[in-house]
């Protein structure tokens, strides 16, 4: 099997952690920074918005021998579904060809958050600081001379490439876990 291994990082005006992924997913305000992703263990990629569809997610979502696989992969099943499907015209891979290194953790009595994760089993790669990411995944405030009821988003250069880094470690780690953790069973 070849594996395609992605991390999504989004914006929204809605808050995750009170609304669940499947609101936070289909609500107009949520979008996609930047995709992050690795086939097998090549070298990881960048997508952003604009660029084309790259060919590995065509292969991934036509070819029975490809599967997908993400920490929380429920989480970007949701974005494929509502925002990169409807908005970006990515083809969607089959759920049955969906894995998920936090099932897989948890079922070996790992924790579920990835740092966690890669910390209990002292991985190579380790998830760097989330700072950038939790700044620019909600609007900020409006700046002096700014219309006050306007939506602002952090994304100057720096921040962007910070956010790009994270996602790319993202995947370097959840990566590494799926080598390391048992195949669940399919029953």
């Amino acid at each position: 099997m070849t594996v395609l291994h992605r991390d999504f990082e989004t914006k929204s005006m809605v808050d995750i952690t009170k609304s669940g992924a499947w609101r936070y997913a289909s609500d107009a305000s949520t979008d996609v920074w930047c995709l992050a992703y690795a086939v097998d263990d090549e070298p990881v990629q960048m997508w952003l918005p604009g660029d084309p569809i790259p060919p590995a997610w065509l292969e991934a979502a036509t070819n029975l021998e490809w599967i997908v696989c993400a920490h929380n992969d429920a989480f970007e099943r949701r974005i494929e579904q509502h925002i990169m499907g409807p908005r970006y015209r990515w083809p969607l891979v089959p759920i049955e060809r969906h894995r998920c290194t936090m099932a897989a953790a948890l079922a070996a009595a790992l924790p579920a958050k990835l740092e966690n994760a890669a910390a209990a089993l002292q991985l190579t790669h380790q998830k760097s600081d989330s700072g950038v990411m939790l700044q620019m995944a909600k609007p900020r405030k409006p700046r002096k001379g700014e219309d006050p009821n306007g939506i602002y988003w952090f994304d100057d250069d720096a921040r962007r490439e910070q956010l790009y880094a994270y996602c790319r470690q993202d995947v370097e780690v959840e990566r590494e876990l799926h080598h390391r953790l048992p195949l669940l069973s399919a029953g």
